[in-house]
């Protein structure tokens, strides 16, 4: 009878120390996940962050590259016939406007519309495509509206 009690005590012991040392492995390896979990989550955040300044900056060139192509020796029309716009489409030429005013147009005023890209691989957005395509197709008119205002 008491060999029984001996098995049972050992038996008891090693079901004991099974759960004690497998307690211990799963919360070291648990440590180890979570600080590894914690170094790769930091390094993506830095990629991200990164990524997003890196973006951040492509914009602020684009946007910068709108506003100043008229004063660029790429720019072909002058300067002052160019009106920012921004939005569906960057610039609007009314190319010889100014010397119209001057009272010295040697050619037929011209309306051009004009985007800029900045980007290595310039690519128009849906929007600009299809206002290319009305533009091209000759889908452009001019209206007047008169209001009246109350005095």
């Amino acid at each position: 009878m008491d060999i029984i009690w001996v098995i049972i005590a050992l038996l008891v012991g090693l079901v004991i120390g099974f759960l004690a040392t497998s307690s211990l492995l799963k919360s070291s390896l648990q440590k180890e996940y979570e600080a590894r979990f914690q170094a790769m989550q930091a390094e993506w955040m830095d990629r991200i962050r990164q990524q997003a300044v890196e973006d951040s900056r492509a914009v602020i060139r684009g946007k910068v590259g709108e506003q100043f192509a008229p004063l660029l020796p790429i720019f072909k029309y002058n300067p002052s016939d160019a009106r920012f716009i921004g939005s569906p489409i960057d610039l609007v030429v009314f190319d010889g406007y100014s010397a119209l005013r001057d009272g010295s147009l040697e050619h037929p005023l011209k309306v051009v519309f004009v985007e800029v890209k900045t980007s290595k691989r310039p690519r128009l957005t849906k929007e600009e495509r299809l206002l290319k395509e009305a533009i091209s197709r000759g889908n452009i008119s001019y209206e007047l509206i008169e209001t009246e205002f109350p005095e």
